[in-house]
């Protein structure tokens, strides 16, 4: 008696075999496989996925279906930018099993961007410009500009300070002008040319009012080189 070999269908994701058509994903994506699967003549056993040489799982939950197809599903969290290469195979209780094609995705890393100066809990004194400066990168694509952020507890909103779009000048950066009094958060977000953004960790920072030096005036005694030293101030410090 010759055993029929188990048959299924990809559902999902829509895979391709070749890397010019393949999906586009986001690293750190969960994107679910699901796969419709029977055995014709014996018990189905497994659908297993793997990442060209290394099984990613062995799925045995199921949900039975129509027409003796049983439904697999199998959750994967994309971890690392780049092509992937995948192939499933449905296994019965005879270990016999089919497989599929080795089917393509393309996974997508986000832009990273940090805050490198200021430094977080800065203090201002009212009346200061304050640079701001940042280091970006990404794996994949190249960044088009680094947009700087101010959250506006009053307004409920976030307000644009300003966008860096020419990485040429010096690296990315910006000048905050003169920012009110108070506290502040600052952020950067950094934008690829596929249209991919990610934010970088918050920066407090407070701007305090100057204090006023109270008017003094000392007159030295006469020094042994026969200099006198006269020093008066009223000025903001």
């Amino acid at each position: 008696v010759i055993k029929a070999k188990p048959v299924f269908e990809i559902i999902s994701p829509p895979l391709s075999e070749e890397f010019e058509a393949a999906p586009i994903y986001i690293e750190g994506d969960t994107i679910p496989f699901i796969i419709r699967a029977k055995d014709p003549d014996g018990v189905l056993d497994s659908v297993v996925l793997s990442l060209l040489d290394t099984t990613l799982a062995q799925i045995v939950d199921r949900v039975p279906g129509s027409e003796g197809f049983a439904t697999f599903r199998h959750d994967w969290i994309s971890n690392k930018s780049g092509f992937r290469q995948f192939i499933i195979s449905a296994w019965d209780n005879d270990s016999l099993f089919r497989s599929s094609l080795f089917y393509k995705l393309r996974i997508q890393a986000r832009p990273e961007v940090k805050i490198i100066f200021p430094f977080n809990n800065s203090q201002y004194g009212l009346g200061n410009n304050i640079f701001i400066q940042v280091d970006a990168l990404d794996r994949d694509n190249e960044i088009v500009d680094i947009k700087f952020f101010h959250k506006n507890a009053v307004e409920g909103r976030d307000t644009l300070i300003s966008i860096d779009d020419d990485v040429e000048e010096g690296g990315w950066g910006t000048v905050w002008k003169k920012p009110p009094l108070g506290n502040h958060v600052i952020y950067a977000k950094a934008e690829d040319e596929t249209g991919l953004t990610k934010s970088s960790a918050d920066i407090f920072l407070s701007i305090f009012p100057p204090t006023t030096a109270s008017y003094f005036s000392y007159e030295a005694q006469q020094l042994p080189s026969g200099v006198q030293l006269n020093w008066e101030t009223d000025q903001l410090y």
